[in-house]
């Protein structure tokens, strides 16, 4: 018999689709076994910091398992990478045992790296072992626990060693990360009941603990999409906010993109500093945004659309938005816009990037009509407008006094033929 015992929360693809393969591999291995997934060693139970991915208890003993979103390539062109992980795990591992010998004796505590890109598999005489910890792949799920081995821990001691281990508070299982990266009270922002496109990037609101400023952290998980330039779709709205950062008009980073410590080539993050401001969608329910305060807004966003889409700064590329919405558009306490959501974004002297099937969801009503049958490859300055011009609609009410004006304009900013909406230069 299997048992999985999540401990935590799975921080990406990668760590949950492997203990699902232990769990379906190990149920044809004889004994009971336990998997105690996301098991937290840290003095608080949100802390991340002395995570094991995986522990392994069965007949043959005691397995501490660093699962890693690499194949063997990857491993062998970062050897340094490869052997401070690997010391990293081997730490654990003996702090598992002293854990364990307090009770009982589990024998040899062995820590393993198991790769989960492609399809990794090794003969036993040349596997790979920085640092003296074996490496194996998803395929070889009964080698790495010795499956066929000599019996080490009968059924009552397997039961005894999980409930040592198992921490007294596990962390939520929510979805929601406390803290990571050095930011504390992390709540989440996108909906994890979403699409795949959300297991890529997750995003949360958090505080730095010694600025005590509020920001938003943007996490990317690279094991959760089979795309070839993930790494590059994930740093596109980083580079994108970076080389427009003295716009009034995006907003202000405040941690650099980066590799996630301790999930080298598998996450990576970035943060900004939250600049608290509602979305459209949400500020357009406040009776007191008055009509002159909205035509006001709109004007300055038009025109900070033709500032995107014809830079008067000869070193600033162009970019075309792609992604304009009532939840993307935000405005600041002196109701000027601020533009977020560029992960969508084209910067015009970037490389194209070739990416997936995108699911518009809730985009669909504000999008022009060449993208939603042509896809974002058709959307170019012109869509932008369309795109634009449907979300301020959303700010000016039929019959509202003076609001039906304003609705006139707009609608030919949405207008279905491309040829016939006004260019950035004679809006």
């Amino acid at each position: 018999m299997v048992r999985h015992i999540p401990c935590g929360i799975a921080v990406n693809e990668s760590e949950r689709i492997a203990c699902e393969r232990l769990r379906v591999t190990l149920q044809g291995a004889e004994g009971d076994w336990i998997i105690l997934s996301n098991l937290n060693h840290a003095q608080h139970p949100s802390v991340r910091s002395d995570e094991i991915d995986a522990v392994i208890i069965g007949p043959p003993g005691v397995f501490v398992v660093e699962i890693k979103h690499w194949d063997l390539e990857y491993l062998r062109k970062n050897p340094q990478i490869a052997e401070r992980e690997a010391d990293r795990i081997d730490a654990k591992a003996k702090r598992v045992a002293g854990k364990l010998r307090s009770r009982l004796d589990p024998g040899f505590v062995a820590a393993r790296l198991l790769l989960t890109r492609g399809v990794v598999r090794c003969d036993a005489a040349k596997r790979p072992s920085p640092r003296g910890v074996a490496v194996f792949g998803l395929s070889e799920g009964l080698d790495l626990v010795a499956a066929s081995g000599r019996t080490q821990l009968p059924s009552d001691q397997i039961a005894l060693a999980a409930r040592l281990l198992e921490p007294r508070v596990p962390v939520a299982l929510s979805g929601q990360l406390r803290t990571f990266a050095g930011l504390s009270n992390l709540e989440r922002l996108s909906d994890p009941s979403s699409n795949g496109v959300d297991a890529f990037h997750r995003s949360y609101r958090g505080q730095h603990p010694t600025r005590r400023d509020r920001v938003i952290l943007h996490l990317y998980d690279l094991s959760a999409t089979q795309e070839k330039q993930a790494l590059e779709l994930a740093k596109r709205e980083f580079d994108t906010i970076q080389r427009w950062q003295k716009s009034p008009y995006v907003p202000s980073l405040l941690d650099s993109f980066q590799e996630a410590e301790g999930y080298p080539g598998e996450l990576v993050f970035y943060s900004l500093v939250d600049p608290a401001a509602p979305t459209i969608a949400e500020r357009s329910k406040d009776v007191g945004w008055d009509l002159p305060s909205r035509l006001a807004y709109a004007r300055t966003t038009l025109a900070a659309l033709r500032e995107f889409h014809q830079p008067q700064d000869q070193n600033l590329p162009a970019l075309v938005h792609r992604r304009l919405s009532p939840n993307s558009l935000r405005v600041r306490h002196n109701n000027q816009p601020l533009f977020t959501d560029f992960n969508l974004t084209r910067l015009q002297d970037a490389e194209t990037l070739a990416s997936a099937q995108v699911d518009f969801g809730n985009l669909e009503p504000f999008l022009a009509e060449e993208v939603r049958h042509g896809g974002l490859a058709a959307a170019d300055a012109r869509s932008d407008i369309a795109a634009l011009c449907a979300s301020l609609l959303t700010l000016f009410e039929h019959g509202e006094p003076g609001a039906d004006a304003v609705r006139g304009i707009l609608e030919l900013g949405r207008a279905p033929n491309p040829t016939d909406r006004p260019t950035a230069s004679s809006r």
